[in-house]
């Protein structure tokens, strides 16, 4: 299948057809560099599918560099100046994909991730780029000419490019391609890649109340603590499981979360349930003057679901129908106060193939601002091979996004 790039004033071969591999493509493209793109999968952006729950939360009007981690914080900062939301919010509308914007979360108008997938594929293909589907390159050489030959295995599939950009992904979902293969192809070519982990990742734990209160959807607050030190608070949704904890909140946890838990270290979720009640000894002292001889049912139902109040009622030696009176206050308050930091053990996580993303990659200290390799001229990364990861809400994407806008624009300027 030996394919010889087109001859225009730049030949780059991008290896990946995911979220930033099509973003590259199409800015190329449009300046008229001559681009193929070499994808393992039958078609592009199979991950970019799943994203946002198949609704694509492609960006986040909340755009901060402290919503992510990165070993070069100077190089996020840079990055993320170089395209806002705004920004992606404008390219997209004059693909013809307006924005749904939910609590500044940013969506295709469509709330689907094919309507994104789509256009950005129509027009690379509108605009003279070349998909190579079912082809996973497993090398890179680059030859005495200065040029790029891509290998699969032993074979030589394709030669005669100036630039690479490798965006194949991290790990997490490795059933849409991301199984870390461009990480060997990053190694091969000279670079260093930390240790990976997955997150925004559902947590396990075998704590009683993840047995008893299975299918419990609740708001909560969550911190993250590693041998006692509290990393990360979160607040949101939580979902409560038989394996353990999940939810919006716990993925965010669980960047700080998944790497020592593999460690053998302590790692512990405080849950705060009661949000809405900052002195818990004057609200009981208050309901209790209004509601005397009232249920325990009833009180606690006020405050948590029903089987929440259930396991916590026996944990208290109540039951719904016991009778609170003046002599049960100092029990109530001591269990209000145990439900503003109820701590769970973690064991574990459910792995890369339920992981959204990967913490970990290549190091930032071997590329430039430009995102081109300071060991090999003309190669470039983009997205979750780089050793960035952020929050869910959207940062991820504008990640691909911005990072791929950036090492397509240095080869623009270049050639």
């Amino acid at each position: 299948m030996t394919k010889l790039a087109k001859e225009k004033k730049n030949n780059t071969a991008i290896i990946g057809a995911g979220a930033a591999g099509l973003f590259a493509a199409l800015i190329l493209l449009k300046e008229g560099i001559s681009v193929t793109l070499f994808e393992r999968n039958d078609t592009a952006g199979k991950k970019l599918l799943l994203t946002g729950n198949g609704k694509c939360n492609y960006s986040n009007k909340a755009l901060r560099e402290d919503k992510y981690n990165a070993d070069l914080p100077l190089h996020i900062k840079k990055l993320l100046t170089d395209m806002s939301p705004d920004e992606i919010k404008e390219f997209f509308y004059e693909l013809g994909i307006p924005t749904l914007e939910k609590d500044g979360y940013f969506y295709p108008f469509s709330e689907q991730a094919l309507s994104v997938k789509n256009v950005l594929e129509e027009e690379i293909i509108n605009l003279g780029g070349t998909f190579c589907y079912n082809t996973c390159i497993s090398s890179v050489k680059k030859e005495e000419d200065d040029t790029f030959s891509l290998f699969i295995k032993e074979e030589c599939v394709a030669k005669g490019f100036d630039s690479i950009i490798l965006c194949c992904g991290g790990k997490a979902a490795p059933k849409t391609g991301s199984d870390g293969y461009g990480f060997r192809i990053a190694r091969s070519l000279g670079h260093d890649v930390s240790n990976t982990y997955p997150v925004l990742v559902q947590l396990e734990s075998d704590d009683a109340l993840c047995k008893s209160c299975t299918g419990v959807r609740c708001r909560a607050t969550g911190k993250a603590l590693v041998d006692g030190e509290v990393l990360k608070t979160e607040s949101g949704e939580l979902q409560i499981t038989d394996y353990g904890v999940s939810g919006i909140m716990i993925f965010n946890l669980s960047r700080v979360i998944s790497k020592p838990v593999e460690e053998g270290k302590n790692c512990e979720i405080s849950l705060y349930f009661l949000p809405g009640i900052e002195d818990e000894e004057a609200f009981v002292t208050n309901y209790f003057k209004k509601h005397p001889k009232c249920r325990a049912g009833i009180f606690f139902n006020g405050l948590l679901q029903k089987k929440l109040t259930d396991f916590r009622l026996k944990e208290i030696h109540f039951t719904q129908e016991t009778v609170l009176t003046a002599e049960d206050m100092p029990v109530v308050i001591e269990e209000l106060n145990r439900l503003k930091s109820y701590k769970i053990k973690i064991t574990g996580h459910k792995g890369y193939e339920n992981a959204q993303a990967t913490k970990g990659g290549v190091v930032l200290s071997q590329i430039n601002e430009s995102l081109e390799s300071e060991l090999v001229k003309n190669v470039y990364f983009a997205g979750e091979m780089l050793d960035v990861d952020g929050d869910c809400g959207g940062y991820n994407l504008h990640w691909a996004w911005t990072s791929a806008k950036t090492a397509a624009e240095a080869i623009i300027k270049g050639a």
